[in-house]
């Protein structure tokens, strides 16, 4: 069972015009997710949306620190990564052992 996004009117370019689509899926599912409503800082909401690949990632950190059965060696044996959406009002934060497919969709 896969797990999908879709950014919906992403421009690639702030100045096109083109919008599009974007299907990120994770096959194989993912195996942590966390979701964070931001909606009630000031100014959060920004229209912007932003999708980052992060490298030593204090989220896996803190999940190691917290997990009873993942250890650094382990976390490293199946290869952690961490992902984040930011969009307008939500930050999604995603670990999975695997890269997702990203996909542009025409409209």
């Amino acid at each position: 069972m896969g797990f999908e996004i879709v950014l919906r009117n992403y421009s690639k370019f702030e100045v096109s015009d083109e919008y599009k689509d974007i299907r990120i899926l994770f096959d194989e599912g993912v195996d942590l997710y966390r979701n964070i409503d931001e909606s009630f800082f000031y100014g959060s909401s920004s229209g912007a949306s932003l999708f980052v690949k992060i490298k030593n990632s204090k989220y896996i950190s803190w999940l190691l620190n917290v997990s009873c059965c993942l250890g650094d060696k382990h976390a490293k044996d199946i290869g952690l990564r961490h992902f984040m959406f930011i969009g307008s009002n939500d930050v999604l934060d995603i670990i999975s052992t695997y890269d997702p497919i990203i996909k542009f969709v025409e409209k």
